[in-house]
């Protein structure tokens, strides 16, 4: 339990020899974490690294109200659904090669990331 918050734990490989350790929580969905750590499944509320001999622990969480009333739609451009935004995403980057494809591939599938991505993880 980190700052109220029921965790798991995820061992991650950076770089092919860090060792990162994650524990993160599923009750927020929101895939994020310190340090630009994500690629979970929720929030990464404490991290280690030992090789760093270093750690990285939620001690709490506030929620601040969103203001509904700042956000507008948008009032230019052309209304595109998903697949023609997907289409055009894949032609732009055609020649990005794989880290491109990957990149799109997060976007549009929101997935784990692939054995090109420099983190792993397995979760326990």
């Amino acid at each position: 339990m980190i700052a109220g918050f029921n965790c798991r734990k995820a061992v991650g490989i950076l770089f092919d020899s860090v060792y990162v350790f994650a524990f993160y929580t599923d009750e927020i969905t929101v895939t994020g974490g310190p340090m630009s750590l994500n690629g979970l499944p929720g929030m990464i509320m404490g991290i280690t690294i030992p090789r760093m001999f270093s750690s990285w622990v939620a001690t709490k969480l506030e929620i601040n109200g969103v203001n509904y009333g700042n956000i507008t739609a948008p009032v230019k451009g052309k209304k595109k659904k998903a697949a023609e935004l997907q289409e055009t995403v894949v032609k732009v980057t055609k020649d990005w090669g794989n880290w491109g494809q990957q990149a799109v591939w997060n976007i549009f599938y929101n997935t784990i990331r692939s054995q090109n991505h420099p983190a792993v993880w397995l979760f326990f």
